[in-house]
């Protein structure tokens, strides 16, 4: 039987990774593989919590922004992505810390420093990262022909700065994929790269509690 693989996949708002989570997952399977995705933030009161912020519901400093991301990836790790994984299951992550240093990042906090930040926690390496690109002037179209509310980071020079910042700090082994291609031949296209190696044993994933560290307090 194939091993379980950690597989995250990146982009900026816009790029279609989410729908492409769904699919890959979808067509994993339909090939007899046990697979679940997950998304960061998480859905328990530390992602909610976030997403409030990401709303605009209310301010949080740079630094609080990053406390709160530190404490619900412990929780997406400990509380899905590692269970997950023992349970033999491939886990598809729709963001992870890559997300946190592009988006977050400013003059104070580099986003070299925050993906430092997150290595530190020794937080599960992904056997597979893929990263969607798009031009950022093409995420805002898609973006604004959507019915949903806007997010605090959806406007143009946001993501102009976000896709910089992702250049600076996505590893030498990413697998980049153009996202103006249609979800059926990006998902071709990754699934020709992972089933090439599905036999690939799981990075060592180093030991969490059962439970996250100790929560955050959320107003």
């Amino acid at each position: 039987m194939a091993k379980p693989l950690f597989i995250v996949i990146e982009g900026i708002d816009g790029s279609g990774k989410s729908s492409l989570v769904k699919n890959l997952v979808v067509h994993m399977q339909e090939q007899g593989r046990k697979a679940v995705s997950f998304c960061e933030p998480t859905k328990k009161a530390s992602g909610m919590y976030i997403r409030r912020f990401l709303r605009g519901e209310f301010e949080l400093s740079k630094k609080e922004q990053l406390a709160a991301f530190l404490q619900d990836r412990h929780v997406s790790v400990a509380e899905n992505v590692l269970p997950a994984l023992a349970a033999e299951k491939t886990v598809v992550l729709d963001r992870y810390y890559y997300s946190t240093a592009a988006y977050q990042a400013s003059d104070e906090y580099p986003a070299q420093r925050i993906l430092q930040t997150n290595l530190q926690e020794n937080f599960p390496l992904p056997n597979y990262l893929f990263y969607l690109e798009l031009p950022p002037e093409e995420a805002i179209r898609r973006i604004s022909g959507r019915n949903s509310e806007k997010e605090r980071f959806e406007e143009l020079s946001q993501l102009q700065r976000i896709a910089a910042d992702y250049a600076k700090i996505l590893p030498p082994w990413v697998e980049k994929l153009d996202a103006r291609s249609t979800q059926e031949q990006l998902l071709t296209q990754l699934w020709r790269i992972v089933s090439g190696n599905v036999e690939k044993n799981v990075k060592n994933l180093r030991g969490f509690g059962e439970s996250a560290s100790e929560k955050i307090k959320y107003p």
